[in-house]
């Protein structure tokens, strides 16, 4: 799961999870995405264009994962629901991937990090008359979920899955500083990780889009509001 420098090979993609669009969002998602590689049993694929391993199975070179899209901290930060974001390294190189697997891809999760005081204005439902997008919802413990900018939305099929999670950035702060004070690694139970861990695998052990709405409506009812406002606002539900 590293940068992704280059998308040439990038082809029949059917699950597509991608975080650290934004600078260092990436270096804030690290713990997550090194903890769902090592308790998943899929491979997920970097881009390697290795020919010679021949052993994977179709499932797992269907599912592409991305933890760092853009590690560039010297670009400027655009929010992806703006029109400059289009001009971005992180956009061009997502709508490559997209043009790529428009066909194939099923679902996309987009992974974000916001901090503590953004939380009021992205959860605010007059969001929608300032920006043009319904808020997000908060599902638990300050996890964040809508679906993705509807300016690449398009470029995607529109039964395909899309959600955006926002993860509290501080609260993955609080459980860095905790292990590092205590100079042991996992020393506190990290609720956060593990529920957006949790969410990644639904996707990974879904076979279809309504399957995945379903596990997330069971383990998350407060995802009915989500949907409530997609349609207030005449737009895909995820």
């Amino acid at each position: 799961m590293n940068n992704l420098q280059n998308t040439q090979s990038i082809q029949g993609i059917q699950k597509l999870i991608i975080g650290g669009l934004h600078g260092d969002e990436g270096d804030d998602l690290k713990p997550i995405f090194d903890k769902f590689k090592d308790n998943t049993n899929t491979n997920t694929n970097t881009n390697n264009n290795n020919n010679n391993n021949n052993n994977n199975n179709n499932l797992n070179s269907k599912i592409l994962v991305i933890s760092h899209l853009n590690k560039d901290l010297t670009e400027k930060y655009v929010s992806t629901i703006s029109k400059d974001f289009l001009n971005t390294k992180s956009a061009k190189k997502l709508i490559d991937i997209f043009k790529k697997n428009q066909n194939s891809i099923n679902f996309y999760i987009e992974v974000h990090t916001y901090e503590e005081a953004s939380y009021i204005n992205l959860t605010d439902e007059s969001r929608v008359k300032k920006t043009g997008v319904p808020p997000l919802v908060d599902i638990s413990n300050n996890i964040l979920v809508a679906s993705v900018s509807p300016l690449y939305r398009n470029y995607l099929n529109k039964n395909t899955f899309c959600m955006t999670l926002e993860v509290p950035k501080w609260k993955l702060q609080d459980i860095k500083k905790t292990n590092e004070e205590n100079n042991k690694e996992n020393n506190k139970e990290n609720i956060i990780m593990n529920e957006v861990i949790s969410i990644l695998n639904m996707v990974i052990d879904s076979d279809s889009k309504d399957e995945l709405i379903d596990k997330l409506f069971l383990e998350y009812p407060n995802m009915q509001k989500a949907k409530n406002l997609a349609i207030k606002y005449n737009m895909i539900f995820l």
